[in-house]
């Protein structure tokens, strides 16, 4: 047997064990076990408790004097059940040769260079998708916000004509993802995240050094009781605080490798770090534009297997990380609203944390799937005004 690259071996069989009096009453009638009835006596009045178990085993040789054991007891009476359980499990328990992983991910890392020098914001402003998208944000089922994707390379600015969109005196491609969140403690977790690309040829075709940003913004407005002693006769006894962190980050090269520069503000509760001030060398992962951390599999070939890993700023650890991008080659019928529909899978890993992406043939998202098992719909404006409508007028 083998286990990826190590020799294996499982083991099964059966024994009793003697655990003493600590086990409650109570625990052992759940638990099926039985009192042992010639325990010599002990101090304690409770009586010792001998249990019959299962223990299964895979023990792999990862080096000549060096096993990996890993182990399942359980009560023997399930020993059919178990038994599958563990089967099930070790198909999905894996063993990972340093060496191997090493050269696995390098060759990521290079899949991900060759692929991201074939990109530009010029192929993705063909592939944009003219109307705002909406999507559903459902935890357990049960709806709790939404989100709002716009994208283009025209903005508005203020009563005026429609402009090229332009950051630090570069055109390009620009999406925006708005998203309103809804708990049930009555606060509201709202924002906007701003990707910014830019085009990698002038008007005149005279090639523009890489340049890419981003904003993100977000609030939770919460109403909170005011203490006793500020409470003023007629006035509420409550008052609404909005708690705020900004994000802004610039990827722009130092003629590769690449520069990135991250900072962070926020209200004067917030406790943040001081940022990312970092050149990352030409031999490690590739930066990835902010804008394509949302959109990278519509310019990917959604029928052939494939994974990229690349450098980026992790929003929640405040540090750099590696992102793996996964192309499964596959397709897999999902259901979207009673509706089967037959999706491209994705997955994007940003460690611990991974998110199963299902696609149309275009690379446009269908349905998000997150490690934490929220999920996120496609739906409509109409919908999420309707149905939020009484806790959006509190914004």
């Amino acid at each position: 047997m083998q286990k990826g690259t190590f020799p294996a071996a499982t083991l099964t069989f059966s024994m009793e064990a003697e655990l003493g009096p600590a086990i409650p009453r109570a625990m052992q009638e759940r638990m099926g076990l039985s009192p042992t009835a010639t325990a010599p006596a002990r101090a304690s009045t409770a009586p010792d408790v001998r249990v019959s178990l299962l223990r299964q085993e895979l023990i792999a040789r990862v080096k000549d004097n060096q096993f990996i054991v890993l182990t399942m007891y359980t009560p023997l009476k399930d020993r059919e059940e178990a038994m599958k359980v563990f089967g099930m499990m070790l198909g999905e328990y894996e063993l990972f040769d340093p060496a191997a992983m090493k050269a696995h991910r390098l060759a990521a890392i290079g899949v991900g260079k060759d692929w991201l020098a074939k990109q530009s914001a010029e192929l993705f402003a063909t592939k944009m998708i003219a109307q705002p998208a909406f999507y559903r944000i459902l935890v357990g089922g049960k709806d709790v916000g939404y989100l709002r994707f716009d994208e283009g390379t025209k903005e508005s600015k203020g009563a005026g004509p429609m402009v090229d969109v332009e950051r630090d005196g570069h055109k390009g491609v620009i999406l925006q993802v708005n998203f309103r969140s809804f708990p049930d403690d009555g606060s509201i977790v709202y924002g906007q995240n701003e990707a910014f690309w830019g085009f990698a040829k002038a008007a005149n075709g005279q090639p523009i050094a890489d340049y890419s940003c981003w904003v993100n913004v977000s609030k939770t407005r919460t109403v909170v009781p005011l203490p006793p002693n500020q409470v003023r006769p007629g006035q509420p006894a409550v008052q609404v605080v909005t708690p705020w962190i900004q994000e802004t980050g610039v990827l722009v090269p130092m003629d590769k490798p690449h520069h990135i520069l991250v900072t962070l503000r926020g209200d004067p509760t917030q406790r943040l770090p001081e940022g990312i001030d970092q050149v990352i060398p030409a031999e490690a992962a590739a930066p990835l534009p902010k804008i394509l951390e949302y959109c990278w599999p519509r310019l990917v070939d959604l029928g052939k297997p494939a994974e990229m890993t690349f450098v980026v700023f992790d929003s929640a650890t405040k540090k750099l990380a590696l992102r793996n991008l996964i192309v499964t080659g596959t397709k897999e019928n999902i259901t979207i609203d009673g509706k089967a529909v037959t999706c491209f899978k994705c997955i994007d890993e940003l460690d611990p944390n991974s998110t199963t992406i299902w696609t149309d043939k275009d690379g446009r998202i269908e349905m998000m799937r997150t490690s934490d098992q929220s999920v996120m719909v496609p739906t409509t404006e109409a919908a999420m005004l309707a149905k939020w409508a009484k806790r959006l007028g509190d914004l």
